[in-house]
């Protein structure tokens, strides 16, 4: 399930043209959804109840299923952990796609908006730098709780409109 909440429907349909993607059966899309703590939690397991092949869910981006505007670790923590404890209850994948802060870091999670706690309550982050703004290129930098820090060089495909991996930058 793949919940696009800054799109419309018109976007999302031309966004599947470019790819030039096939009808995937178990493939649902949705524009809008409730908060953290105020019916996501209850719309995802009814979802599972309906489908149970869900392997995955997608939040892009999770700024607009946060409950709480203000940022501070124990918000941000808490929210998180409300999806982290629904995701093993279910046994499935909550994917959060999320903003980063234009201020330059070395550490590239460092530049996630919000606080530590996000980092410190998933299992696990992957943050995608773009080498220079607009070259296409960029590096994954991941890591998490079962994951080794990873660096993965990456450019974008425009005709197969996706990131492909090149090699391990580390």
């Amino acid at each position: 399930m793949y919940l696009c909440l800054e799109d419309n429907y018109q976007r999302l349909q031309r966004r599947l043209f470019q790819m030039n993607a096939e009808p995937i059966e178990n493939l649902h899309f949705a524009l809008a959804a409730d908060k953290i703590g105020a019916g996501l939690e209850e719309q995802i397991e009814a979802f599972k109840k309906e489908h149970d092949d869900l392997k995955i869910v997608v939040v892009d981006v999770m700024q607009m299923v946060r409950s709480n505007v203000e940022s501070s670790y124990g918000s941000d923590y808490a929210e998180l952990i409300a999806l982290k404890q629904l995701a093993y209850r279910l046994n499935i994948c909550i994917l959060l796609i999320h903003h980063m802060r234009k201020a330059k870091d070395d550490n590239p999670f460092n530049m996630m908006t919000g606080s530590t706690g996000i980092g410190g309550a998933t299992d696990g982050n992957f943050a995608l730098k773009e080498t220079k703004c607009g070259s296409g290129k960029a590096i994954m930098y991941c890591q998490g709780r079962d994951i080794e820090y990873t660096e993965l060089r990456m450019h974008f495909d425009t005709d197969a409109m996706r990131w492909i991996v090149e090699n391990e930058a580390t």
